[in-house]
């Protein structure tokens, strides 16, 4: 049997004998990611930006990527440890008159015992009739008991 075919008939058995401690890990993973986002939820809404700044490690990152209504161009702001990010909050919290925040998770993946990397949905006013969706993927660690957010990127694109 010819190495390529072997290793494809190992990788193949090897998938299927870990794919029932992978889901349960990815559900683990789940439920780690839906708690941290609806803990972060509960702080948006309360308008608290030092809380929230809190919950990024030291040393963390946000990228806002957005794109003006008429043109293709993708710029990006970069916001860099919990100074930057909780001044970045405080600009929102300025802007946002109605907040009932909500986060959806639709992607998680556990890289491994203390690292996760999810994407999903935000939105800031979801009992609006207009509610905007901004996409957002993140990356979160374990650091002691609490899982901090390492980086966060969010889409703001214009509504079509």
């Amino acid at each position: 049997m010819p190495h390529a075919r072997r290793f494809r008939l190992f990788a193949l058995v090897f998938t299927l004998a870990l794919a029932p401690v992978a889901a349960r890990a990815d559900d683990d993973a789940k439920a780690i990611a839906v708690k941290a986002t609806a803990a972060g939820a509960a702080l948006f809404d309360a308008r608290d930006a030092k809380g929230l700044a809190a919950t990024y490690a030291d040393d963390a990152r946000i990228e806002v990527y957005s794109k003006d209504k008429d043109s293709s161009a993708l710029k990006v702001e970069p916001k860099v440890g919990r100074a930057e990010i909780q001044a970045y909050y405080e600009e929102i919290f300025k802007t946002l008159s109605t907040l009932h925040a909500k986060n959806t998770v639709e992607n998680v993946r556990r890289i491994d015992g203390d690292l996760i990397v999810f994407s999903g949905v935000f939105e800031p006013d979801a009992e609006s009739a207009e509610s905007w969706k901004v996409p957002f993927t993140q990356i979160r660690a374990r650091q002691g008991d609490a899982w901090k957010i390492v980086s966060l990127q969010i889409f703001i694109v214009p509504k079509k």
